[in-house]
């Protein structure tokens, strides 16, 4: 914060390792967390082969086929996109999922795997295909497990998340009983 400069990229402006572990953590909890980028059932629609839309989690740089797409740009302006939400998606709660997606891959080191050369679509269909799925993988326990709970709880903003509203069909997001509006936070 002190020098202003982007911490998703390093001193030769290549991706720095937190920028790549940012990617680790959404490729690992994107798919768990995908209720809250893809909503309503006519959601997963669009998130087919060949359609403009990701169906996977790999990532590539300025590739419209994967669905985390590192745009073409300076180091000043590096950042990842996550091309899963659509617009019926909240765009809080897309962004809440995604940040807190990238933050727990920075907090754990989530190291990710090689961006893809070409196409993403000739790799397997990773990401749930229906909201019914989706909301099976929502299932985070096992990050309750890791010291990223902590993390989470305590909230970018260091504020305690309380609260015991709980996502539909009684599952928990990232292992802790919060309301969506507390993911905000």
């Amino acid at each position: 914060m002190k020098t202003g400069k982007n911490v998703f990229a390093g001193k030769d402006g290549k991706p720095s390792k937190l920028f790549l572990n940012h990617i680790g953590g959404l490729q690992r909890y994107l798919a768990p967390a995908l209720p809250l980028c893809a909503p309503n059932v006519n959601s997963y629609r669009r998130l087919v082969p060949e359609s403009d839309a990701p169906t996977n989690v790999h990532w590539a740089i300025d590739n419209r086929t994967v669905s985390l797409r590192v745009p073409s740009s300076d180091p000043a302006n590096l950042r990842v996109e996550n091309r899963v939400p659509g617009a019926d998606a909240n765009p809080y709660l897309a962004f809440a999922a995604s940040l807190a997606c990238g933050y727990l891959g920075m907090v754990e080191r989530i190291k990710p795997s090689d961006p893809v050369q070409g196409s993403a679509y000739r790799y397997a269909h990773t990401l749930p295909i229906n909201l019914d799925e989706a909301l099976d993988k929502t299932e985070l326990h096992q990050v309750a497990e890791t010291g990223a709970r902590r993390e989470i709880r305590r909230g970018l903003s260091g504020r305690e998340i309380r609260g015991d509203a709980t996502f539909p069909q009684g599952h928990q997001f990232l292992g802790t009983r919060v309301s969506a509006a507390q993911c905000l936070m």
